[in-house]
């Protein structure tokens, strides 16, 4: 990154994650999240959350990708509650699940219904608090609002944004 665009990120207070997900967004050579790239729990794991699509506890995921018919039942499926909250703690460091931040955390590979909880109208600080606050992928979750027609984004910094997540 140059200098100047240092001073503009600076000058305007714009999250260099916002920049990355519109790099991201639109196409340009960046380091994109792969499910394809992930060992193979994690690939199932994220399968799992993906062909659900809703927001559920940590325990209730455990529960449901143990007698799940296609991933549950093979050697090498998840054998502890502790093991499948370790692969959802990875999948949201790398940006491709939703995290709550909840007591007890909901997961979801839809980003979209996440932010569509708390938004629809979400401010960068709201992100920031989100991002913070449950330890999900601030490029994710700015890449999803941008990708929405349904998620608006304002840009300004207001301190007494009223959005919460709990």
């Amino acid at each position: 990154m140059t200098d100047r665009a240092r001073e503009l990120l600076e000058a305007y207070d714009v999250d260099p994650e916002l920049i990355e997900a519109l790099l991201w967004r639109y196409g340009a050579d960046l380091d994109v999240p792969d499910p394809e790239a992930l060992d193979n729990v994690h690939e199932q794991v994220y399968e799992f959350l993906a062909d659900d699509g809703s927001l559920r506890s940590a325990p209730d995921h455990y529960y449901r990708f143990e007698n799940h018919p296609e991933y549950g039942i093979h050697s090498d499926a998840l054998a502890t509650e502790p093991d499948f909250e370790i692969v959802l703690d990875d999948l949201v460091a790398e940006g491709l699940i939703a995290r709550t931040a909840d007591e007890l955390p909901r997961y979801s590979a839809s980003f979209h219904d996440l932010l569509q909880e708390v938004g629809p109208r979400l401010t960068a600080a709201a992100v920031d608090r989100l991002c913070a606050e449950s330890g999900t992928n601030k490029r994710a979750v700015y890449y999803h609002i941008l990708d929405s027609p349904d998620l608006d984004l304002d840009l300004g910094r207001d301190a007494n944004a009223d959005v919460r997540f709990d």
